[in-house]
């Protein structure tokens, strides 16, 4: 997962390499704005990524059967968590939008 961390700070590098460019070239405010604001969400997703990855390995031990070379898909299996079995958020969420 440490593999999508880095997608997202290549993300933003490029939206912000992007941004500069749109500036130069346009001189809009709008638009640079947008593209400013692509950067910042996609350097925070990568930073949220990284540093629960980084979390995860702590408590985990080392790294995540995701990140191991060598891994079986076997290596997967077991408890993923714990996921509850009812949620009233589906029931709000249509009601909003109706």
């Amino acid at each position: 997962m440490r593999v999508q961390a880095f997608m997202f700070y290549g993300c933003a590098l490029f939206f912000l390499a992007t941004d500069i460019v749109y500036w130069l070239w346009s001189k809009d405010w709008t638009g640079t704005t947008a593209l400013g604001l692509s950067v910042g969400l996609a350097g925070l997703i990568g930073f949220y990524i990284h540093f629960t990855i980084r979390r995860l390995e702590k408590g985990n031990g080392g790294p995540l059967y995701e990140d191991d070379p060598e891994g079986e898909i076997a290596d997967a299996a077991g408890e993923l968590g714990f996921f509850s079995p009812h949620s009233w958020w589906p029931l709000f969420v249509a009601l909003s939008a109706a």
